[in-house]
């Protein structure tokens, strides 16, 4: 859409370029479409793009793209936006563009992202990069915001799940901001936590994990402790569109 396109001929070699225009609603940065040899028997169409890509317009073209598949049905109801940038690189077939591959970076630059039919939560300020290709997706040591507290984020793929991992810890004023004052007054310290979310078709389990060693409790009977003991706390979640169970 809008392309300013420079075509180059040369022989049976198809050149063409821009640096201007939308893909699905995704502002050009650079464009270069390349055929080598179009007298080929199976001529392949070579396609490396970058562009601004806000991330709520990414998630409207991942679910009409060959992309959806990679993400094993879990973009389906994501919501996202904010900024970000997408470097994508495809290879297709021109006489069976059904066998599309490709492979691809997005930036995330400060987007928000969460997906509540599978409870994930709202996970705002995200800056890191999404690598995906024809049958995986992956994030690597990402940064992001989830409840006022900083978290860190890997997500992979293993066979139809999509696993994410997020680190963070919990201390005495994010306990007294979010369950009140008199929960601060007899939990006090840091600790560190683990969630581990898979993701699956419309379905999302959560184990949530803690050894609780750097907090204090006081008056909660047998959850009373110092901060040098471990005290192992597990939540687990499932959730469908049955409902949810702990």
């Amino acid at each position: 859409e809008n392309f300013d396109i420079n075509l180059t001929i040369n022989g049976s070699r198809i050149e063409f370029l821009a640096n201007k225009g939308h893909i699905l609603n995704n502002t050009i940065k650079s464009f270069k479409g390349l055929i080598e040899d179009f007298t080929e028997t199976q001529p392949m169409l070579l396609i490396e793009t970058t562009t601004d890509s806000p991330l709520d317009i990414m998630l409207n073209a991942v679910n009409k793209s060959p992309i959806k598949q990679a993400m094993k049905g879990t973009s389906d109801d994501m919501r996202g936006k904010g900024p970000g940038e997408l470097n994508l690189h495809l290879n297709i077939p021109m006489k069976n563009v059904d066998n599309i591959t490709f492979n691809g970076i997005y930036t995330f630059t400060g987007s928000s992202l969460d997906n509540p039919s599978l409870d994930l939560p709202l996970l705002s300020n995200i800056n890191g990069t999404l690598i995906f290709d024809t049958n995986t997706v992956s994030i690597k040591n990402a940064e992001a915001i989830l409840f006022d507290q900083p978290v860190a984020i890997t997500l992979n793929n293993l066979n139809d799940i999509t696993l994410i991992d997020i680190k963070g810890s919990v201390d005495t004023d994010f306990i007294k901001s979010k369950l009140g004052i008199d929960w601060g007054k007899n939990i006090n310290g840091k600790t560190e936590w683990q969630a581990i979310y898979k993701l699956k078709d419309k379905e999302s389990e959560l184990s949530l994990t803690s050894d609780l060693i750097g907090i204090s409790i006081e008056n909660f009977q047998d959850f009373n402790k110092s901060p040098e003991q471990e005290k192992s706390f597990v939540l687990k979640k499932n959730t469908s569109a049955k409902g949810s169970n702990y």
